[in-house]
């Protein structure tokens, strides 16, 4: 994997740099002080000594850590070395097996853990009394193998259009399909389910942007996410008491004349699978402007986030 090619060589550069482990130090290494901390250096130090505490009983790691110059006093790597070789009782030639060893752990360690790693995928619901459409948006880092997000309704497969979105070649791809009309039931609703599977486990994003009528119900898997849409109330007891309605446009934000609308966000992610539910009420909802021109990619080239 190139990633971690360069983490390991930027683990080392760290190694040959003269001083304690810093936040200054850590400006030379420029994948770690983005996957770590999003380019802030104090943010990506603090991670990066999060992770030695965590592995402090692994010896090559720490040791790893004390040639980079955290663990053990020197200017140079052979002063730290001999310095972590005579508080462990071995010599200084059995500390840098450890240590390397301990470098390519770390970068391992690193890959796992920074915020960037994740691929996300977030599913949005728009619903008015003329019915229903739903779009995705996915990100997945280039060096990450992820199929492509699979989408049902009542398990009855979606075909959606994909398209990517402009983004820096040193950036995650971004990728959005058109906006596709779905079956509501007035009594039963509907139930969509999302499946992403690759080498690792996504964040799921869930938004469902309705009038009062409808109420959503959002589960978790490892790989997947089910949301199912049903009606809160009758839908003559709805058009008696919301007479108005409002409805998502491809080529602008809400308009219509509803007084509110109600707003379902469920987000999990997925290295630490924690969820968080927000619900809100407003005025117009905040949507994302659509992409003016984005290009049309291929569908061959997808097929390389296929699973190896």
């Amino acid at each position: 994997m190139a990633m971690l090619d360069r983490l390991t060589r930027e683990l080392r550069l760290l190694r040959r740099l003269p001083g304690p482990l810093g936040d200054a130090k850590l400006v030379e290494t420029p994948a770690i002080l983005k996957g770590l901390g999003g380019g802030d250096a104090e943010v990506a130090l603090n991670r990066l000594l999060l992770l030695q505490r965590q592995q402090q009983a692994d010896h090559e790691v720490t040791a790893a850590f004390a040639s980079i110059g955290y663990g053990a006093t020197g200017d140079t790597v052979l002063e730290r070395l001999d310095d972590y070789a005579s508080s462990r009782y071995v010599d200084a030639r059995t500390v840098r097996r450890w240590s390397d060893a301990g470098i390519t752990k770390l970068a391992a360690l690193i890959l796992t853990a920074a915020p960037w790693i994740d691929p996300q995928v977030e599913l949005r619901i728009d619903i008015s009394d003329e019915g229903g459409t739903c779009s995705l948006r996915f990100t997945v880092p280039r060096h990450i193998g992820m199929r492509l997000p699979e989408l049902s309704v009542d398990n009855a497969p979606l075909e959606l259009t994909w398209t990517q979105l402009p983004a820096p070649e040193t950036e995650p791809a971004r990728y959005q399909s058109d906006d596709t009309p779905i079956a509501i039931e007035a009594i039963s609703g509907c139930q969509l389910r999302l499946e992403w599977r690759g080498e690792v486990v996504p964040t799921f994003i869930s938004e469902v942007i309705s009038t009062p009528a409808w109420a959503c119900r959002t589960s978790l898997t490892l790989h997947a996410m089910t949301v199912a849409v049903r009606p809160h109330r009758s839908p003559a007891e709805h058009n008696r008491t919301t007479p108005s309605s409002t409805s998502w446009n491809s080529n602008g934000p809400l308009t219509g004349t509803a007084g509110w609308h109600a707003i379902e966000r469920v987000e999990r992610t997925g290295s630490s699978g924690i969820g968080n539910r927000v619900g809100r009420a407003l005025g117009l909802a905040s949507i994302l402007p659509p992409n003016d021109e984005p290009e049309r990619y291929p569908a061959q080239l997808l097929a390389q986030w296929s699973v190896r």
